[in-house]
């Protein structure tokens, strides 16, 4: 199979592959990228619906074995059909993942698909037939098990063993509508879980009565801890240490030292960034809070953990949960511009940290200067604003054009989103600082709270 496989692969070039990040795409992609070198595209989408572990696995595999890689933006989040989640969102989505790779690799267009995938209702198929994606394993009558022993047969590893995991918008209960928020807090949650848990199934599924987490039970195990560090002890539990000495346990708050006059000293409440904090003392600090009935705002708070905490108003993509909040005071003063998706979660934090404080803030998503064209459709919009808060990442670019078009001030905050040159985040962060549009200052790379 592997040869008349081969053989397929080598009479379709020019060659380009869409590469999802699964076994079947990455094992296909390997095979073409040994047998016809340069004659072979790989196009990985990178979007809110893939998972970021799968865009990690593309990026690494195709260092090792030096494939010709282009990253494209499918442009699924732009159709509303997609948008809709009908029962037949793999053809919108599809469509659009299709159009894209014509558009960006002259030639033939292969997929991973299998003959095990023919029996199952894929609307992606359609659109694949649509746009004359080739399916070479399928020509080359080969199953899913087929895949996973040429993956083994390539020396691939791991990946041999992935489990099938669809996009991330399988998750989302049909008919509810797709944001990009959702998929990314849905990642998140999966991938907490995957790295606490050991099993062939984990979903993070939005129904419309809320979340609902799935795992197999089957398999459920807790993954053991990583070597060289220690199981956690319940508190109260006295420390051993190599030389024999015991080091009695602390008082979890002893270290805390609270801000409750924060509100009436500079107008904005306490808030605690729980990034480095234990469970227990967030949750001591959560329940002095009460106490008081102060207001509190937490930042950078894990899904696990905030579930473990009570009647909190919490916030999955932001990582942001409060306790009484101030009233409304103003809105309609603040707008919150975001240069692509994946800044949503910090634009998200300055919207959250922003209503906390009583001020409602206006969205703009994705209108990045890639595409010049989404931001002057909303510039009037944006305009109207005093205060305009830029979230970009890459070479954030946003910050300066917008600062030159609106009369309000302009807060540039840089995010770690990016690859290469942009050095999680640094080269965005000098971007908005050497900016030359008047108005426009800056706070620390992903501060959204700031």
């Amino acid at each position: 199979m592997r040869d008349a496989l081969a053989g397929i692969l080598r009479d379709l070039r020019p060659l380009g592959i869409a590469v999802s990040g699964g076994v079947d795409s990455l094992t296909l992609a390997t095979l073409a990228g040994r047998e016809i070198g340069d004659g072979a595209t790989m196009l990985h989408a990178v979007s809110p619906a893939v998972p970021e572990a799968a865009t990690a696995r593309v990026r690494a595999l195709a260092g090792v074995e030096g494939w010709r890689l282009r990253v494209i933006d499918a442009g699924e989040f732009e159709d509303p059909g997609y948008r809709a989640n009908p029962a037949n969102r793999c053809f919108f989505c599809k469509s659009n993942l299709y159009g894209a790779m014509a558009a960006a690799m002259p030639g033939a267009l292969a997929s991973g698909t299998n003959l095990d995938d023919l029996g199952d209702w894929r609307p992606g198929l359609k659109a694949a037939e649509n746009h004359g994606v080739r399916h070479p394993f399928v020509e080359a009558r080969m199953t899913k098990a087929h895949v996973r022993a040429l993956a083994a047969d390539l020396g691939l590893g791991e990946i041999a063993t992935l489990p099938s995991s669809p996009c991330l918008s399988s998750r989302v209960e049909t008919g509810l509508r797709i944001e990009p928020e959702t998929l990314i807090m849905i990642d998140r949650v999966e991938t907490r879980l995957r790295a606490r848990y050991d099993a062939a199934t984990i979903r993070c599924r939005m129904r419309a009565a809320g979340p609902e987490i799935e795992i197999d039970a089957a398999r459920l195990s807790r993954r053991p801890p990583r070597r060289g560090l220690r199981p956690r002890r319940p508190p109260g539990h006295a420390r051993t240490l190599r030389h024999g000495k015991r080091v009695p346990a602390r008082d979890p708050m002893s270290e805390v030292t609270f801000d409750w006059d924060r509100g009436a000293r500079i107008g904005i409440g306490e808030a605690v960034l729980c990034a480095g904090k234990s469970e227990a003392q967030i949750a001591g600090i959560l329940g002095q809070a009460r106490d008081r009935n102060a207001p509190l705002l937490l930042t950078r708070l894990e899904p696990p953990v905030a579930e473990r905490l009570d009647a909190l108003d919490y916030d999955p993509v932001s990582r942001t949960a409060w306790i009484n909040p101030a009233p409304d005071r103003a809105t309609g003063t603040v707008c919150i511009v975001t240069a692509g998706t994946s800044d949503v979660p910090v634009a998200r934090e300055a919207e959250r940290t922003l209503a906390f404080n009583g001020h409602a803030a206006g969205m703009v998503f994705d209108v990045g200067v890639a595409g010049l064209h989404r931001l002057i459709g909303r510039l009037d919009e944006i305009a109207r604003h005093r205060v305009v808060i830029v979230v970009a990442g890459m070479d954030a670019a946003l910050a300066s054009v917008v600062g030159g078009q609106v009369p309000g001030v302009v807060i540039g905050v840089p995010t770690s989103q990016g690859y290469g040159a942009a050095r999680g985040g640094e080269t965005a962060l000098a971007a908005m600082l050497a900016s030359c549009a008047a108005g426009v200052t800056v706070t620390n790379i992903d501060n959204g709270f700031g």
